[in-house]
């Protein structure tokens, strides 16, 4: 509905807080909108609302849409610091749905897991997985940024050399560049 491409949109602006107000009326109206509840999910864990964003993603599980209601629910399991539970979570989703959407989103939901368990061999391995399995966007944006952390500038100068002028690369590759001298 109209009103959930309002919210991600405020959601897009920083707009929280109105975007939250949005989506629960959406989802009082209508239990069974299943990217209503995901933005919720999102929205509830920017704002470090764990508990409001698992119920989202209990909400969005009920609904069978799988992968994203076991997704959603790792995602809060990681930000809890239980890696290992969502590490294997995820790897479960990885097995059972091998298309390369679900795969580059998945596998770049490991990556960030594993960036925030300190465990960098990892976070590149995920890192790589997402990328043969959907090249650009934000996992290219996202591996570039953990190049950039480990100080391989030169590497992810490459990554992105043909990426072009989007928001996303171009200051990466500003940084690259200026780390490069």
């Amino acid at each position: 509905p109209a009103s959930v491409l309002l919210a991600t949109v405020e959601q897009y602006l920083h707009r929280f807080e109105p975007a939250v107000r949005r989506l629960e009326v959406v989802v009082q109206r209508d239990p069974s909108q299943a990217q209503a509840w995901l933005t919720l999910a999102s929205l509830q864990r920017v704002l470090g609302r764990l508990d409001a964003s698992d119920r989202a993603c209990a909400a969005l599980a009920s609904l069978g849409v799988q992968p994203y209601g076991e997704a959603c629910r790792a995602e809060n399991l990681g930000l809890r610091g239980r890696f290992d539970e969502a590490r294997e979570a995820l790897d479960q989703l990885l097995r059972r749905h091998p298309s390369a959407q679900h795969q580059a989103w998945l596998a770049t939901t490991l990556a960030e897991l594993e960036q925030r368990a300190g465990r960098p061999e990892a976070a590149e391995a995920a890192w790589r997985r997402s990328l043969a399995a959907e090249r650009g966007g934000y996992a290219l944006v996202g591996y570039a940024d953990h190049l950039l952390d480990l100080g391989r500038a030169q590497e992810a100068w490459t990554l992105l050399d043909d990426a072009g002028d989007a928001d996303g690369p171009l200051p990466r590759r500003a940084i690259a560049a200026q780390r490069l001298g």
